[in-house]
């Protein structure tokens, strides 16, 4: 109550990190390396987690952490700082030049680690600060994710046939992420989960050469 920005500010971060995530995401290096990044990126959050929250829980019966901390606690706490740091790791790897095979899966494994870390770190939030019972697997959640990314692919596949129109705008990158905010929240009033929704425009956006050439739009659209 005393911050009553953080959720606006929090919202931002949010959209950035995951549009940053997401563009790069690209079709070719889905169908290619996501058979090996998508379970190294699963391992890697999942251990990386229980680590942190097992740490956590000896740092409660060290004193250091308050005795009402819980499993629920750790977990949170891993699936915040269980992913790697996807905005340095993948421009580093780009900044010196790796185009490697090696290199492509760990940008790809670096991004859908984000993404986990956000899903579970929601869900988790949601069960401590809301109250709510969801959990990682449950119906609920379940049907967040499916109204999530219903209403993110839409999105993507309309702002493909805009992004001509956005080469005019001034700003385009302020543009985007003031319509990314509102379909945020938007995709929040509807019931779903914000997160997989914004990664899902993300990744069309990203694609959206190979969508146009799918389409067979002669006009060259592509993502500035």
């Amino acid at each position: 109550r005393g911050a009553p920005a953080a959720p606006l500010v929090a919202a931002l971060a949010l959209v950035v990190l995951l549009f940053e995530d997401g563009t790069r995401l690209t079709w070719t290096g889905l169908t290619r390396t996501s058979p090996r990044a998508l379970p190294l990126a699963a391992a890697g959050f999942l251990v990386s987690q229980l680590l942190v929250a097992a740490g956590s829980m000896l740092a409660v019966s060290m004193h250091v952490l308050p005795p009402e901390w819980s499993w629920k606690h750790g977990l949170l706490l891993g699936a915040i700082l269980g992913a790697p740091a996807s905005l340095i790791a993948v421009p580093a790897l780009t900044r010196r030049g790796a185009t490697t095979p090696t290199a492509m899966l760990a940008s790809l494994e670096s991004a859908l680690a984000d993404g986990f870390g956000v899903l579970a770190a929601g869900a988790l939030a949601n069960e401590l600060i809301a109250g709510t019972e969801p959990g990682l697997a449950g119906p609920a959640f379940g049907r967040e994710l499916g109204i999530g990314l219903a209403i993110g692919v839409t999105a993507g596949l309309v702002g493909v046939l805009f992004l001509k129109a956005l080469r005019g705008v001034a700003h385009p990158y302020p543009v985007t992420l003031a319509v990314l905010l509102i379909l945020h929240a938007l995709i929040g009033r509807l019931g779903g989960n914000p997160a997989v929704g914004i990664l899902a425009v993300a990744a069309i956006l990203g694609n959206a050469p190979a969508i146009a050439k799918g389409l067979k739009i002669n006009e060259s659209l592509e993502l500035g």
